[in-house]
């Protein structure tokens, strides 16, 4: 197997999950503003009412266009799945340049003729390769929905542009520091700080300069389909190789394994670890802290935009149908808005509860389960005491989102109570759990396909719900859909039999993962 099969291996299934949905999403979008407005009297006026709110624009980009189809599509979907790609590649980028060194597989490619520089080239060319196959699928399914097809191609062009320039930032961060999971947060805080200047500039119509300073920002200046222009793909295309440069530049001027700006200094602890659940506690901390630092933000936004969404609602009776078929319940309120955006963190928290059982069988192909394990902790005991950390991280995160929602609410003169935000958030928690417990099931009992099982299932799930609802499928289609069950609290009262069903569901499962991971042997790589 030469070199570029092998980092292909470890980028495809990520790279075609990610297409796929990036062409559901597409084709979904064309299909629903078509069917919410069918006529230009009802786009005109759709795209009067969202030039009057600044916080969409901050939120979902500049309104051109929004009046057709591919103007709509491109505000709509565009930056949002340009960061989408982008986050996705650089963890990518991070897992197969930075992790490989973690694990010791690039000594072994470095063992061969193969220099540095060209596995790094290598390597960026294959994440770039993933790029392109997500650029093909997003120009396919605007083609195939009616659009231009000079226009779908640019269309494909903008969303992979977050691709290959944060996967070229984490090239970067992966020779400066010595960690995937540092180099994977330092090129994260870039993605997010471009994404604030974006919102920054398109919220205000005094900072629509800092635009320029952001990828993002020249990515949606592309208007694939309003006003067409090469000139910011040019912009992106020199960054990016610029970034490749220097990252193979550092590469040559460091060893194997280390980091250019040398390991972390720990302080010493005042009290050592004595177990599984306090080790398996101080490695989560760090994911935790991030994930919760954007969930915070995120829910912030949706409760500050709670104001502006209810007047919008009001005033696009045809958007509020298409959330009612999708939903089941209205958003023309502060608390039916707020229900509805809790459904959205159901789907991040089961996402979460998923990356827990991932991260389990990464510690197991990487062998560092042996280790414990051959220390003197029973197999059970590990696999548990990830369980409980696992629980208490989310019961943690469906807190910190209902205090953001409830902060960001309150914030823009929203009249929404803390006890509703957290009834609302921890609402959403069995559903949460229902999908972790899958993710358990698999990895005990198919441990290579714990990923396909823990993002999968939930992407799956949320998809039935969104196309199914949105195209009128039968009642049973949409019930196959854990999220469908979820009653709409605070707008109503919980569904307290949904909730125990999935409970139940989630406790089977997690115990027959836990029997079936006892009675396999561990599964390296």
């Amino acid at each position: 197997m030469n070199l570029t099969r092998f980092a292909w291996r470890q980028v495809w299934r990520g790279a075609l999950i990610w297409a796929a949905v990036a062409a559901i999403v597409v084709a979904s979008g064309i299909a629903a503003f078509e069917s919410a407005y069918p006529t230009a009297a009802s786009r005109e006026a759709f795209a009067r009412s969202i030039a009057r709110l600044p916080a969409f624009q901050a939120l979902y980009g500049r309104t051109i266009g929004v009046d057709t189809v591919g103007g709509f599509v491109t505000w709509r979907y565009g930056d949002l799945m340009t960061v989408v790609v982008g986050l996705w590649a650089l963890l990518a980028a991070t897992r197969i340049l930075r992790g490989d060194e973690e694990t010791g597989r690039a000594e072994s490619l470095l063992g061969g003729a193969a220099s540095p520089r060209r596995v790094l080239l290598t390597e960026l060319c294959v994440v770039g390769a993933g790029c392109g196959l997500v650029f093909l699928a997003v120009a396919l399914a605007a083609g195939v929905g009616g659009l231009p097809l000079g226009g779908s191609l640019l269309f494909g062009s903008l969303v992979a542009t977050g691709g290959v320039v944060f996967g070229a930032v984490a090239a970067v961060t992966s020779q400066l520091v010595d960690t995937r999971r540092r180099a994977a947060g330092w090129a994260g805080a870039v993605l997010g700080a471009s994404y604030l200047l974006r919102a920054l500039a398109d919220g205000s119509s005094d900072l629509h300069w800092l635009g320029w300073l952001t990828p993002l920002g020249w990515a949606e200046r592309i208007e694939p389909f309003t006003g067409p222009s090469l000139v910011p793909i040019a912009a992106v295309a020199a960054l990016s190789a610029v970034l490749v440069g220097a990252a193979a530049f550092l590469r040559e001027r460091r060893d194997t394994g280390a980091g250019l700006l040398g390991a972390r200094q720990h302080r010493r602890r005042v009290r050592p670890i004595r177990s599984t659940l306090a080790l398996d506690w101080s490695l989560s901390t760090g994911a935790l802290v991030a994930w919760s630092s954007g969930v915070a933000i995120a829910m912030f936004v949706m409760g500050y935009l709670t104001r502006d969404i209810v007047r919008f609602a009001h005033d696009n009776p045809a958007i509020e149908d298409q959330i009612t078929k999708i939903y089941g319940y209205s958003m023309n309120s502060a608390v039916g808005f707020l229900s509805l955006a809790f459904g959205v963190v159901a789907l991040v928290l089961a996402v979460f509860a998923g990356a827990q059982m991932v991260s389990a069988r990464e510690e197991e192909a990487a062998g560092r389960t042996d280790t414990v394990v051959v220390a003197g902790t029973s197999r059970a005991r590990w696999l548990v005491a990830r369980i409980a950390v696992a629980l208490v991280a989310i019961a943690a995160l469906a807190l910190v989102a209902a205090l953001g929602a409830w902060a960001g609410a309150n914030v823009s003169g929203a009249s929404v109570g803390f006890v509703d935000a957290v009834e609302a958030s921890f609402n959403v928690v069995p559903a949460a759990l229902l999908f972790g417990g899958l993710a358990v099931l698999a990895f005990g009992a198919l441990p290579r396909a714990t990923t396909y099982v823990a993002f999968g299932a939930a992407a799956v799930a949320y998809l039935i719900q969104v196309v199914a609802g949105l195209s009128g499928a039968p009642g049973w289609l949409i019930d196959l859909s854990p999220f469908s069950h979820l009653a709409p609290v605070p707008a109503t009262p919980v569904n307290t039999g949904a909730m125990l069903v999935m409970l139940a569901v989630a406790l089977a499962a997690s115990a027959l993962g836990l029997a079936a991971f006892r009675r396999r042997d561990l599964a390296s790589g």
